[in-house]
């Protein structure tokens, strides 16, 4: 191994010798001096030579950046005392990412292997909300995955799944990580359910009756309307007495009416209830409070059946959510959504439906939850939703065709990793749902 002769090949800083030059003179001392603790003076400086900053991002002494032209970082993130991005290749450091004290993130390596000693180079990449512990170390080509938790003093040389915590060296996956920061139920929370209506008349009297049939007092029931014209209003007016808030107003679709009415929830707990759909017993609601105040999980769903519109109590199809997990969004299979019921603080947190699906923004919603942000949730094995057979994603071939693309962006936009042929082999196991009844 002749390193007097060792060259670097290919690779170039990335910058001009003058910037270089400016950055290690002055820009770099700036940066890491103790005395001047002003996080947004350093950012600022950073900035100038070339790195991309967020807002409200904690700077601490010592830290060190061998390129900042090859920095990226989120918002709010933490850069703790003596961290040393060593980003001969670059580093992407995304939102509320926290990297303690003396962490070494290092993107070159050399092929031992070769009497040229060639250089090794491999971008790292920090996920939402990771956390790297004091004194880690993190090799080239690396990710840490939203959530994920490098422990003190450990070494990770192959990429970390989400939401799990890793020691040792090499790093090994030890537990998952479970945030068990939400915000407990009162004693007797408040349930917001939201119906979105349009020309909804021939339905809409058998949804509100059912809700109003629940023996749980504390409901708060939104109708949003988008502008019907069929005796829709008239129906809304007769039970307007029952409902804490009526919108009627032109919208940009399903989503949209949706997004209104969680922006109008003032409950603890919010469920979606669509204008031709009822509740099968009077004890939905109440079970529902009962069970997410005592499994203090922050998601539950239950199970459907669909029924004829003329024969309501003919069932023509089971949904059951028994055997859902998040592995199986990749299979085109989520919980029941009717059914779904999720605590208010979840929605503030992690956003509302997605208004560029025209279809599956409700898969797009459960995927956020449940997969990328790991919402803790619970199954109820009971049938909680009688469900009407025209909705949007089950019209015809063309509408399913757009569903199962919204899911495979769904996906995708949540680090899923699917394809149009997995999701689409759900069609041979929902037959059985066909022959199936609940029991």
């Amino acid at each position: 191994m002749p390193l007097a002769t060792y060259t670097p090949g290919t690779y170039t800083p990335g910058a001009p010798w003058l910037t270089q030059l400016l950055w290690y003179y002055f820009g770099a001392p700036l940066v890491a001096t103790p005395w001047l603790p002003i996080s947004p003076l350093k950012a600022w400086t950073l900035r100038r030579f070339g790195a991309h900053i967020g807002q409200g991002i904690t700077l601490k002494p010592g830290l060190r950046v061998k390129f900042p032209w090859r920095l990226t970082v989120g918002n709010h993130s933490w850069l703790g005392e003596n961290l040393w991005i060593d980003n001969l290749a670059p580093v992407t450091i995304a939102d509320n990412v926290c990297l303690s004290q003396g962490v070494y993130l290092c993107t070159g390596n050399h092929d031992w292997s070769q009497p040229s000693f060639d250089l090794r180079l491999g971008p790292i990449h920090l996920q939402s909300g990771s956390w790297v512990a004091a004194g880690a170390l993190i090799g080239p080509g690396v990710t840490v995955g939203a959530g994920a938790v490098l422990t003190l003093g450990s070494v990770a040389t192959q990429s970390l799944q989400p939401w799990t915590i890793y020691s040792g060296n090499p790093a090994q996956p030890i537990k998952q990580r479970v945030i068990t920061t939400a915000p407990p139920l009162p004693s007797h929370p408040k349930v917001s359910l939201i119906t979105v209506t349009y020309n909804s008349a021939a339905t809409l009297t058998q949804t509100l009756q059912s809700v109003q049939a629940q023996d749980y007092p504390h409901i708060e029931h939104i109708v949003v309307d988008g502008g019907s014209t069929d005796g829709t209003l008239e129906i809304i007016q007769a039970h307007r007495h029952h409902l804490a808030q009526v919108i009627s107003e032109p919208d940009r679709g399903m989503y949209d009416a949706l997004n209104k009415g969680l922006a109008l929830a003032s409950g603890d707990i919010i469920g979606m209830l669509h204008s031709d759909d009822t509740y099968a017993h009077p004890q939905v609601i109440s079970t529902v409070v009962t069970t997410l105040q005592t499994t203090q999980t922050d998601c539950v769903f239950a199970d459907l059946v669909y029924v004829s519109p003329s024969h309501p109590d003919k069932i023509l199809r089971y949904y059951s959510s028994a055997s859902f997990t998040p592995r199986r969004f990749a299979y085109g299979w989520m919980p029941a959504h009717p059914t779904v019921f999720i605590k208010r603080w979840a929605y503030d947190r992690y956003g509302y439906f997605k208004t560029n699906y025209k279809i599956a923004a409700d898969y797009e919603l459960l995927t956020r939850f449940l997969a990328k942000h790991h919402l803790p949730y619970t199954y109820v094995p009971q049938v909680w939703v009688k469900m009407g057979t025209g909705g949007i994603s089950t019209r015809n071939l063309i509408s399913n065709w757009i569903l199962n693309r919204e899911i495979v962006k769904a996906c995708a936009e949540n680090g899923i990793h699917t394809n149009l042929f997995k999701v689409c082999s759900k069609y041979f196991t929902k037959v059985f749902q066909l022959v199936r009844r609940p029991g």
